[in-house]
């Protein structure tokens, strides 16, 4: 009976092996399906005469899924790259659209934009004005183009608001989402638990945990780790375990800052903040900013940084009254400039000691710019290197006047000036140009701070534009005369005013002055003359004026407005690129993959006519037993 059960082995075995190439076939566009196959082996009985086991055919030991592991999970992180990528590249395709840059072909080149056309007719009105500032028709052409270019602004500013409210809308989603994934992934470790328990089919509850990690490794970075003895698969994700056997670890959202209108995303059981390194949750939260307060006081959401906080050390060797004249000229420049500022007057016997052991870091507002102003013509002494660091600890430059005829001083000072990015002036110096230079480095550092996000940076940018605009505007009309033979001494003619005047020169905080509703009180003479156009040529002047001056470059007004689009277009192209690089990694990847997992039709075929033989062949050896059977019976 040996040769029937190697028959009807070979019959089960064969049927099994096609059920399960068939069953491949009629998955091949099934996604998320992996091929399948069976695992076989030999049937030994027991031993003859002759001292060999007899065979009875073979078995099957088990229905196995067909993977790589490496490769499946370079599938899973090339995917979490990928919709990072893609939330960034929507993000800017929505702020060049804001700002009225609508054409992705001109991605990096030079686009133009609402602004640019609102600072065009600015420039050109006041053009017109400067031929006849008496002119009703001209100040009324000067007045609206003021007027609209604060809308757009308004407009603009207010389409990025709504864009970070509406990511910090989606933030919630996306968790919400992952937590539902993390649900599924520990119901089916369950399922397929006690589905093995049972000896049943569990590889299509694979197929859909599977299915379901993929979805969610787009969301949040994810590594997948396998459960000793036991089918489950732990979940490991942002510096936590998401999903361990059959537990779920959720994430949930937090305020990020105290009197913050946004949220982060937390572990619920630690409220430690996830550690995201791709996927789409970092996408938008480095789209809307991380640590952002959302007020019009944060510099990290597009408040410029225009608050100036000057300590001054004047030590023995100088003449304490000289000094504080020429200060008093310096801040006559910064008051015209509408710096906002304080400042903090020391008499000192030791520049360096004093650093280290009287500067109060913990007394200077982290937001301001940051000035310590050494007058001097003696040895600084003291411990530079220590003097320094707690310097650059609170981002605070150093501006030195000292008599530029003590070359080792000047030396010596520029080992407090050079690292902190500071400056050195000659004792002689005209303090007026002192006073402005101070100015325009204040709009240099308008938004020096780490950007939180992509969207406050852009915000920042426009902000820093529009704060130092109508700073240079109102500087221009400063003591200048209406036609009804007032003088702009006190403020109350500024072309531009606060809405809130604690607040920052910045969008949203800026309004036309309201008794400019009558043309002729606009401040446009300098000498109370009707028709004198000399300040209006003056700010005529200023469009040439570099009032942008770092490190990198010297920009005017429209020179700043054009690098600030030529790099958001850069930096747009740049993420279109990442995102069709990752788009080519992630076909790459997953072909990769299903080159393996993957169903192929013609080795599929190629199995069921193989299978097909064997069944054939073992249904033959049947029948010929059959009738051997039968022959047998007849000769009994």
């Amino acid at each position: 009976m040996s040769g029937l059960s190697t028959i009807v082995n070979g019959l089960k075995v064969s049927e099994a092996a096609i059920q399960i190439a068939s069953k491949n076939v009629s998955n091949v566009h099934t996604e998320g399906y992996k091929r399948q196959r069976t695992l076989q082996s030999e049937i030994v009985g027991g031993m003859a005469a002759t001292g060999y086991h007899i065979g009875l055919g073979a078995k099957i030991d088990q229905i196995q899924q067909v993977y790589n592991t490496l490769k499946e999970e370079a599938y899973q992180e090339s995917l979490a790259n990928l919709g990072e990528y893609e939330i960034e590249n929507d993000i800017y395709t929505y702020i060049e659209s804001a700002l009225g840059l609508t054409n992705n072909d001109t991605k990096g080149k030079d686009q133009k934009g609402v602004f640019e056309s609102t600072l065009e007719n600015i420039w050109a009105a006041t053009n017109t004005l400067a031929t006849d500032p008496s002119s009703l028709t001209y100040r009324l052409a000067f007045h609206e183009s003021i007027v609209a270019f604060l809308n757009e602004t308004e407009t603009a500013m207010s389409k990025l608001d709504s864009l970070q409210e509406e990511i910090n809308t989606e933030i919630g989603d996306v968790v919400t989402k992952i937590n539902e994934l993390a649900d599924e992934i520990c119901k089916l470790n369950e399922k397929i638990n006690y589905a093995t328990a049972m000896n049943r089919d569990v590889l299509e509850l694979k197929d859909k945990r599977s299915s379901v990690i993929e979805e969610l490794s787009k969301l949040i970075e994810v590594k997948v780790e396998t459960c000793p003895n036991s089918e489950s698969l732990l979940i490991r994700c942002g510096g936590g375990y998401l999903v361990s056997k059959s537990e779920v670890n959720p994430i949930e959202l937090a305020q990020n800052t105290i009197q913050s209108i946004y949220d982060i995303p937390v572990w619920r059981n630690t409220q430690q903040p996830i550690e995201l390194t791709s996927g789409r949750l970092k996408g938008l939260l480095d789209s809307r900013g991380h640590n952002i307060v959302g007020n019009l006081t944060d510099p990290t959401n597009g408040s410029p940084r225009e608050n100036v906080e000057i300590e001054v050390y004047i030590d023995n060797s100088m003449t304490d009254a000289d000094v504080r004249a020429n200060i008093e000229t310096m801040k006559s420049r910064l008051d015209a400039h509408g710096v906002n500022y304080t400042i903090n007057i020391k008499n000192v016997t030791d520049v360096v000691d004093s650093i280290n052991n009287d500067l109060d870091t913990d007394a200077f507002d982290d937001k301001s710019n940051k000035y310590l102003m050494v007058f001097t013509n003696e040895d600084i002494g003291g411990d530079i290197n220590s003097a320094v660091s707690k310097l650059k600890s609170i981002n605070m430059r150093v501006i030195a006047v000292v008599d530029d005829t003590q070359p080792d001083l000047v030396d010596s000072l520029r080992n407090l000036t050079v690292p902190t990015e500071g400056s050195i002036y000659s004792a002689n110096a005209e303090y007026e140009e002192l006073g402005d230079n101070l100015a325009y480095n204040v709009n240099a550092r308008l938004q020096d701070q780490e950007y939180d996000g992509i969207i406050a940076k852009v915000k920042s940018q426009l902000s820093s534009l529009v704060s130092a605009f109508v700073r240079v505007v109102n500087e221009v009309f400063t003591d200048g005369w209406n036609e009804n033979g007032v003088q702009n001494t006190d403020g109350s003619l500024d072309i531009f005013q606060k809405m809130e005047p604690s607040l920052p020169w910045q969008i949203g905080n800026i309004k036309l002055n309201d008794k400019f509703s009558d043309l002729n009180n606009l401040p446009l003479s300098a000498s109370g003359a009707i028709g004198d156009n000399t300040l209006v040529e003056k700010l005529v002047e200023m469009r040439d004026v570099n009032i942008f001056n770092d490190a990198n470059a010297a920009l005017n007004i429209d020179g700043y407005y054009e690098k600030m689009v030529l790099d958001l277009g850069t930096e747009a192209s740049q993420v279109l690129s990442s995102l069709q690089n990752q788009e080519d990694i992630v076909r790459d990847a997953d072909n990769a993959r299903k080159a393996v997992s993957g169903v192929s039709l013609d080795e599929e075929l190629a199995n069921i006519i193989k299978f097909q033989y064997a069944y054939t062949g073992a249904s033959r050896m049947l029948t010929v037993l059959d009738e051997m059977t039968e022959v047998i019976q007849s000769l009994i």
